[in-house]
């Protein structure tokens, strides 16, 4: 099946496409809107690139939920991407078939609108419906492996995240994070709690990309253009104007024992018409934070395996450390806010350790 790759209404490449993976690229129309990490010198890259690039706006194979979900749909997750022309509410890009005359205001989420819950996590997926009328939807370019989806409030488009069960804190420490960070003036996307029809707890958040007029672009896309170079992840998005957040974001993990801001996590907009950079993203994606007590995790992601690597970073505090009493106070409400009165001392204790930590390292040294 050949398929034409669109950046809004560029046509960007010709490609080949097999049970909704890409399998070929037959020519290049665009080279500078190709995607962002698609861009090499050596031709024999660009197929394995471009399935890196879809591979980053597909469902993952350890999506919680995915059996039901592929039930409901009746497709794996790439085939129902296709399906769905590979729309994301996050970027511009998009497939139409070779002989299609469409344009990008016809098909945009934005102008039409989507199918909401294919994968039932509000515990209303559609049942028994016309296969077509429900796989237009942004769920299936969405990464992440807690069962989710996009659902339209007062007209935004907002993403509901699940925790599997015994793994509530996650969702509940999306909204502590959020929290934390609207008190230090973090940029951060906005995260409540929700309780779902099963009773289970579950988070919800706008979209951070209010219109087509912008487009996110991951760090671990970026860090695929400059494959081979010297010059490390962190030099090159300074060399882009991003140091003063990466200091804050740094700073902020250290702060909530964040061990999984990986590169998908974090990154940067641009314009999808000139392709200028507008400046950092929004952090999200902070559930797995607090827990240093309860597992015994020290790692921390993508600078420095480790939070002592990972200080060697800062060059100084670039915020004010919240009060101690406010911080177990935003815990302890959201804990028991969302039945989670057990892990109430556990996560103050941890939290009250990290802000001591970054007071202790104000001032040192760099090694």
């Amino acid at each position: 099946m050949k398929k034409i790759l669109m950046h809004k209404n560029i046509e960007v490449a010709r490609l080949a496409v097999r049970y909704g993976k890409i399998v070929g690229c037959m020519e290049i129309f665009n080279m500078d809107h190709m995607p962002v990490g698609t861009h090499t010198k050596h031709h024999q890259m660009i197929v394995p690139l471009l399935q890196s690039w879809q591979s980053m706006r597909t469902i993952p194979d350890g999506r919680d939920g995915l059996a039901d979900l592929i039930h409901n749909i009746g497709a794996a997750p790439y085939e129902a991407a296709i399906r769905s022309r590979g729309l994301s509410l996050t970027d511009c890009y998009w497939f139409k078939d070779i002989d299609e005359d469409l344009r990008w205001e016809e098909v945009s989420f934005a102008k039409k609108g989507f199918s909401s819950d294919v994968s039932g996590v509000l515990d209303a997926a559609k049942e028994n419906s016309d296969i077509d009328s429900i796989c237009i939807s942004p769920d299936f370019s969405t990464d992440g492996m807690l069962k989710k989806t996009w659902v339209c409030i007062n007209g935004i488009p907002s993403l509901v995240k699940a925790a599997k069960l015994g793994f509530e804190y996650a969702c509940a420490n999306e909204v502590i994070a959020s929290r934390i960070a609207d008190l230090i003036g973090v940029s951060h996307v906005p995260y409540f709690l929700l309780k779902l029809r099963s009773g289970r707890i579950a988070c919800i958040c706008p979209s951070f990309i209010p219109d087509d007029s912008s487009e996110y672009v991951c760090s671990l896309a970026y860090s695929h253009e400059f494959f081979g170079e010297s010059r490390t992840l962190y030099e090159r998005l300074t060399r882009i104007g991003l140091e003063s957040f990466l200091q804050k974001m740094i700073a902020f993990d250290l702060l909530i024992g964040n061990t999984d801001r990986h590169e998908k996590n974090f990154g940067f907009l641009r314009n999808p018409d000139t392709l200028d950079i507008l400046g950092p993203a929004p952090l999200f994606d902070s559930g797995l934070c607090l827990q240093r007590k309860f597992l015994n995790i020290d790692g921390m992601k993508p600078f420095g395996n480790d939070r002592a690597s990972a200080m060697k970073y800062l060059k100084s505090l670039p915020f004010d450390l919240p009060g101690p009493d406010i911080l177990a106070s935003i815990i302890s409400d959201v804990y028991v806010a969302s039945g989670l009165d057990g892990r109430i001392q556990g996560s103050i204790n941890e939290i009250l350790e990290n802000r001591e930590e970054l007071i202790k390292y104000v001032g040192a040294p760099n090694e």
